[in-house]
């Protein structure tokens, strides 16, 4: 099974933010019944990565399902903001080779923002990151340890429907497809090495 990937390279939602965003890599879960787009969301069995390098905005849930993440876009003390008006956020990491989380620059903050919403899997991955509910008058933060204009993809999808991006390999084919979706300013990458890295 070769390497799946997805990256975020520019703003989304920053014109208008999406109702909702959920972006998934993964196998195929062979689960009996279960549909052929299904990922098996078993911290064992996930695989890939996403990468965020430049803020999300949404008025609903955002859902990353990855087997490890890449927040940043590499620039010192940059702060990447998260926000839905009135959504959870959640990161759903794996626990294979490879999971987690990894800072894109050094200096990062995470900025996560929501309208009563819940901030899910984060705790413990080593990020600096500070959640704000605009509800409320709490707050938290945790510590271990702006951007281009959008492209013409991430535009089209800053609108109000609800968004939907898989990745799934089937566990019971040998695929030779690489699996390759950038939102935002393309990239150029025939890595399928996990030791070999991206550039733009």
């Amino acid at each position: 099974m070769r390497l799946q990937v997805l990256f975020f390279n520019g703003i989304v939602g920053g014109t208008a933010a999406l109702k909702s965003l959920t972006a998934s890599t993964g196998a195929q879960d062979t689960a009996t019944d279960a549909l052929y787009s299904a990922i098996d969301t078993t911290p064992a069995n996930l695989v890939g990565t996403i990468t965020i390098k430049e803020n999300i905005s949404t008025t609903g849930d955002q859902t990353y399902t990855a087997n490890g993440f890449t927040l940043g876009n590499g620039t010192t003390n940059q702060t990447l903001d998260l926000t839905t008006q009135s959504g959870n956020i959640a990161f759903n990491s794996g626990s294979g080779l490879g999971s987690g989380f990894t800072q894109g620059g050094s200096g990062l903050i995470v900025s996560l923002t929501t309208g009563g919403g819940s901030v899910s899997g984060l705790s413990g991955s080593g990020l600096n990151y500070h959640v704000t509910d605009t509800t409320a008058s709490n707050s938290s933060s945790s510590s271990t340890s702006s951007s281009s204009a959008s492209s013409s993809l991430a535009n089209v999808l800053a609108n109000n429907l609800a968004q939907q991006i898989y990745f799934s390999d089937p566990l019971y084919a040998s695929s030779s497809m690489d699996g390759n979706v950038s939102v935002g300013q393309p990239i150029l990458c025939n890595s399928t090495d996990l030791t070999q890295s991206c550039t733009n």
